[in-house]
């Protein structure tokens, strides 16, 4: 073998090596060889024996690709993942055993405590996404729809009862096309609010202004309000959607576990 592959795999040991805090002599202990020959095999100037590798490559935690420049799919385990791998690796069965029961305790000590952040911290909200599309003549949102999305209790101060899209510009910058808005169902709405309007079968969200309705954004004009409108008032704007509101991703997923345990009871219950 060439001088340049002793070179790579001297390196490619000595690397690993270090890496894992590991001397000479633990290599040499754990493969059974005297220390001078890890030694020579870092320097370059003899390759290992191809019956060890696996056993080098198990406690050096590397693919035997590694040798080879053989190019292997990129690990998704970090650092510390690896060596908490290798560090199993090396137990006994009966302590292999030992490290399961550990580990399942506090995986499911771990799930409990996300059950109750859960469980506390996020309530369902009705959301219409089609909500403000023109020309929607329908109510903003029929309960029996059980269209819903979880949020965070803190951003509920307005007690809102809806999440509705926003369909244009007319509200920039306050509300964006295509952003999020709660909407607090209402039977009035003061002047110089923002609510939630149908006129003559357009769903429109506009700024109360007494006698019209009024946007911020200059490209839109004002729109009068008059006695023979067709014209239906849905409730208030409480303000826009931050993303943080809603569930990151294991918190959406532990979410729609609980969903399913109560959906699944509440089926197994009815059928009673």
């Amino acid at each position: 073998m060439s001088d340049s592959l002793r070179t790579r795999v001297g390196r490619t040991i000595r690397n690993a090596r270090l890496h894992m805090s590991y001397s000479q002599k633990d290599v040499a202990s754990a493969l059974h060889v005297e220390p001078y020959t890890v030694a020579n095999w870092e320097s370059g100037r003899s390759l290992p024996d191809m019956m060890l590798l696996p056993a080098l490559c198990d406690f050096l935690y590397l693919p035997i690709s590694a040798f080879f420049q053989v190019q292997s799919w990129p690990s998704s385990l970090s650092e510390e993942e690896q060596r908490a791998v290798l560090l199993y690796r090396r137990l006994s069965r009966h302590d292999r055993s030992v490290a399961h029961a550990m580990v399942s305790a506090l995986s499911s000590t771990q799930e409990d405590r996300l059950r109750r952040h859960c469980l506390n911290e996020f309530v369902p909200l009705c959301w219409d996404q089609d909500a403000c599309r023109s020309g929607k003549t329908a109510p903003l949102y029929h309960p029996e729809d059980g269209n819903s999305v979880f949020v965070r209790r803190s951003a509920l101060s307005d007690n809102p009862d809806e999440i509705i899209c926003v369909s244009d510009s007319a509200m920039a910058p306050a509300l964006h096309e295509g952003s999020l808005a709660f909407l607090r169902y209402a039977d009035r709405i003061r002047e110089g609010e923002t609510g939630v309007f149908r006129i003559d079968g357009t769903v429109l969200i506009r700024q109360y202004q007494g006698d019209h309705l009024h946007a911020l954004s200059p490209d839109f004009p004002d729109i009068p309000i008059r006695e023979d409108q067709d014209m239906l008032f849905f409730g208030r704007i409480t303000g826009p959607v931050d993303p943080s509101v809603f569930p990151n991703r294991e918190e959406e997923e532990m979410l729609r576990r609980i969903s399913r345990t109560r959906a699944a009871y509440k089926g197994a219950y009815t059928g009673l």
